[in-house]
Formats: structure tokens, sequence, C-alpha cells
């Protein structure tokens, strides 16, 4: 690909999925939770014969330099612009009674937008954030060795939700509709049996009557 300096390109010759980079780089098969992708890049410059080769984990970033261009690369993804911002006011961590295992976290934190103003939200486990037709959940979390804290926030955008709640809904409304034809046909049938069973008895209640009659005419 092209890049704004002059005469320097960036190749992606590699993708790996499973790489973790400890000075050197191999392809290994880590546990899920140190599991780190990672591009293996050749760079090209003018003032270099032979093109530097150079692995780039994701959510890392490194300084190049070309003669006098300096630049820096990260591998991250894609940003996409939600239309509004994202700030963080406080995080908390609330811990077991006696030991250092957390037993909650949350975010409190600020959407902001040109159109709505400012607006302040909690999202802990348990309870998450709905703004700008996204939801935010409280992910995760991770402590550097300063006692500096980092929250992690999930984020999803499910344009079908209406959809799907309309399913259910005429789900619902179907098994309804299918319980009050069973309970109908019931009565129905019920109904029938009972004019059926009627019917029958005043017939040979007739029959009885006629056959004492001609006994007794003979």
């Amino acid at each position: 690909m092209d890049t704004p300096w002059a005469g320097v390109t960036l190749t992606v010759h590699r993708l790996g999925q499973r790489v973790l980079v400890r000075g050197s780089v191999a392809v290994v098969d880590p546990p899920r939770q140190d599991r780190n992708p990672a591009i293996l890049l050749a760079i090209r410059s003018p003032d270099r014969p032979e093109p530097e080769q150079v692995w780039l984990s994701k959510y890392s970033a490194r300084s190049f330099s070309s003669g006098a261009a300096r630049f820096r690369l990260s591998y991250s993804d894609q940003r996409l612009p939600l239309g509004f911002t994202v700030g963080l006011d406080s995080f908390t961590i609330e811990q077991y009674p006696g030991t250092h295992r957390p037993r909650s976290f949350e975010s409190r934190v600020v959407f902001a937008d040109t159109d709505a103003g400012g607006e302040r939200r909690k999202i802990s486990m348990n309870h998450p954030a709905k703004y700008g037709g996204y939801t935010f959940y409280q992910s995760s979390y991770r402590e550097d060795p300063h006692g500096g804290l980092t929250t992690y926030l999930g984020v999803s955008w499910d344009p079908g939700r209406p959809v799907v709640f309309a399913g259910y809904v005429g789900m619902m409304v179907g098994m309804v509709w299918v319980l009050a034809q069973r309970v109908a046909d019931r009565r129905r049938i019920a109904k029938a049996r009972a004019v059926g069973a009627g019917g029958h008895a005043a017939a040979v209640d007739g029959a009885v009557l006629q056959i004492a009659d001609r006994g007794a005419k003979a």
C-alpha cells in the first residue's frame, strides 16, 4: 500500500492469528487469554536496498524512519465513527471482603454529541448502557504494574433487533391463537357429545313407550 511519504511503500506479507511476540517471533498456540494476532510487514524506502521486515503485534505501535521521514505504525481494529464521544469519569472495583478477588466493577462514562449534549451513565457487568443505537457492556479491566487501571467496554450494534422482537411477538400471538383454538374445539366437541347423547336417550324412551303401548293394546 502507498504511504504519505514519497518512495515509501508498505506491504503486508503475512497475517498470524496465533502469534506471541517476545523478542523473537514464532507461530505458537498459547492459551486463549494470551493470544495476540500479529502481522509481518515489509517496508521499502529509497535509502534501503532491501525491504525491512518487521513484526507488529495487534494493539501495539512501532516507530520507523526513512531518510528524513519519521512515522509510527499501529495494528488495531478498524475505527468507525459513532457520531458521539465516550469519556470515562471513573472506574471502581468492589472486592470480596478479606480478599483481593473482584466481585464487581463498573465504569461511569459520559456520552457527548453536538445534538444532545452530554449524558452520564453507569456501566457495570450486568447493567449495560444504550446510547445512539449502540449497547455498551462492561467487558473487563486491566491493572498495570504501577497501579493504574484500564477499563474495556464491549460495543454491539444490532440493526435487526426490531425484526427479532417482532418475530417474538408474532410467535407469542401464534401460540395464544393455537391455545384458544384448542379450547374452542374442545368446547364444541363437548357440546356436540352432550346434544348427541340427549337425542339418543329420547329415541330410546320413545321406543320403549311405543312398545309398552302396543303390549297394552294386545
